[in-house]
């Protein structure tokens, strides 16, 4: 089992989980992420619902990619360890939540019996009073998101490292602004790489920073 998706696994989460069945006798159970699955054994006949945010799989194969020779061959054998996990998780799951139409069809071709495209939503009212095209001062590029996310530590620094230099090749002005929680030491390094590129991490609210 891949050490990604079984570390999730606690006897106390299992006694609980049966415990409150049998008090409550739930006519389904909503799994949130793939990790949970690993309780799915614990409901019986209960229809399960699982909520699948990513398709974890090939995050960890593109993650494989930009790694080194050993951390590679690890992840590489974790995504296919994965991929079998999801396999399980459509076979078992009475309904998969998917975020896009992308995933959906990933999770069909796997042999779900059904499928439901729950995109990840906001709160527009909260961003109304942004004040779209009104920019002073330079154009700058604003990156949000949990740095301790892997995908996400990623991508902030791809956009660092490749898009912003030649962005900067035609807009001499451009600049970055990294926003996010706990971002590791080589992210925040970043910032040391030219005037043009700021990480702000764990601010308490960022709409200062989409404004």
């Amino acid at each position: 089992t891949s050490v990604l998706y079984a570390r999730h696994r606690r006897p106390t989460v299992v006694d609980t989980l049966h415990a409150q069945i049998r008090s409550h006798g739930p006519s389904v159970l909503y799994l949130d992420h793939l990790d949970s699955l690993v309780y799915a054994a614990s409901t019986g006949s209960i229809p399960v619902i699982v909520d699948m945010h990513n398709v974890y799989s090939r995050l960890a194969a593109r993650v494989a990619m930009e790694s080194g020779v050993i951390r590679r061959r690890y992840l590489e054998r974790e995504s296919t360890l994965l991929e079998k996990m999801e396999r399980h998780a459509v076979g078992v799951a009475h309904t998969v939540l998917a975020v896009s139409d992308q995933e959906a069809d990933y999770f069909r071709s796997l042999g779900a019996r059904r499928v439901v495209v729950v995109p990840n939503g906001v709160d527009c009212s909260v961003f109304n009073r942004l004040p779209a095209a009104r920019r002073q001062g330079p154009p700058t590029i604003l990156f949000v998101g949990a740095l301790s996310w892997a995908p996400n530590a990623s991508a902030a620094r791809f956009l660092a490292t490749q898009v912003m230099p030649a962005v900067r090749r035609q807009m001499p002005e451009a600049r970055l602004v990294i926003v996010g929680r706990d971002p590791a030491p080589d992210i925040v390094a970043l910032a040391q790489s030219g005037s043009n590129i700021e990480v702000k991490a764990n601010v308490p609210d960022v709409m200062p920073y989409y404004e």
